[in-house]
């Protein structure tokens, strides 16, 4: 009975005991738990960090990726620019053309003359470096050509000429087609639209020529139109003019051979003048001097000089 009360108290002091150092254990693990929670925290927030870091090291690997590539194609997306802007610098304003076809790097352009030998296609082929090619054709435009412009307005049908006319105008054309690649050995792309407008003008001089060389043919029974054997790329029309009133007897029957040399630039040259007359009294000197003196360079200067000589004689 002694001993129980004694080994109660010791077991309670030792019950006592655990529990002092149980709950300063339970101190040290929540003072532990604490810590690794702001341990936690802050590992979390770094953690969060790396990731944007990521996140941004990833975007910036994308833009550089994307700069690269953006690079690599500058050359290719700048000549395509500056051809797509070099074709419609080229065409606009243009309204008797129409574009027949079109490319990254090319450009063809048709023009409907007076007639068909005057109906003439350009093609324009910027290479590297920004050289253009050029390819001049003229006659009759393919069904193609014809339908687009057919589209793009009303059209008239186009003048028969005659065939010594028609002669004058292939000649013309084929010469106006070679100065057009002649010249292009140095052309930069800004210069097509002034070489399509350069074509069209000398088409239009080739065309009002043929027009009048035409009519005066018709005027003059007794008149043809050839190359010329002495000047290059002229042309001779001669007319064969009788008196319409008597003169002299000897002047009777008598004949005036007029030979017009018609010069690759007209009208914005005189013409050549050249007389002959089977009427020995016949002053042609002085009728060339007149002539000369009185028929100016420019439109219709054949006519003028047509008219004229019938008025002399």
């Amino acid at each position: 009975q002694v001993a129980l009360p004694m080994l109660i108290k010791s077991a309670r002091q030792e019950t006592k005991k655990n529990y002092k150092r149980t709950k300063g254990e339970v101190s040290s693990y929540i003072e532990d738990l604490s810590r690794l929670e702001v341990e936690m925290n802050e590992i979390e927030t770094q953690l969060q960090s790396l990731q944007t870091a990521q996140e941004d090291i990833y975007k910036i690997e994308t833009s550089n990726d994307q700069c690269v590539t953006l690079l690599v194609d500058q050359k290719d997306k700048s000549k395509v620019a500056d051809t797509s802007y070099f074709k419609f610098f080229s065409v606009e304003r243009l309204h008797n053309w129409v574009v027949t076809s079109s490319g990254d790097s090319s450009i063809s352009v048709a023009f409907r003359g007076v007639s068909a030998e005057t109906s003439i296609q350009l093609s324009f082929e910027i290479g590297e470096k920004s050289s253009v090619t050029v390819k001049a054709k003229f006659g009759r435009l393919s069904s193609a050509a014809s339908s687009l412009i057919s589209m793009s307005g009303p059209t008239t049908a186009q003048s028969r000429y005659h065939p010594a006319v028609s002669s004058f105008l292939t000649s013309k054309m084929n010469l106006l087609c070679k100065d057009i690649k002649r010249g292009s050995s140095s052309l930069s792309p800004t210069e097509i639209s002034s070489t399509i407008h350069f074509t069209e003008l000398r088409v239009a001089r080739i065309e009002e020529a043929a027009k009048e060389i035409n009519a005066v043919l018709g005027q003059c029974r007794n008149s043809y139109l050839q190359p010329s054997a002495k000047l290059k790329d002229c042309f001779d029309f001669t007319a064969f003019l009788i008196p319409r009133t008597k003169g002299p007897p000897e002047s009777e029957g008598g004949r005036l051979n007029v030979t017009l040399t018609i010069p690759d630039c007209y009208p914005l040259v005189p013409i050549g003048i050249s007389l002959k007359s089977t009427v020995k009294s016949c002053d042609v000197d002085g009728m060339v001097r007149s002539l000369r003196q009185e028929v100016k360079p420019g439109f219709g200067a054949i006519t003028r000089a047509i008219h004229r000589l019938k008025e002399m004689i």
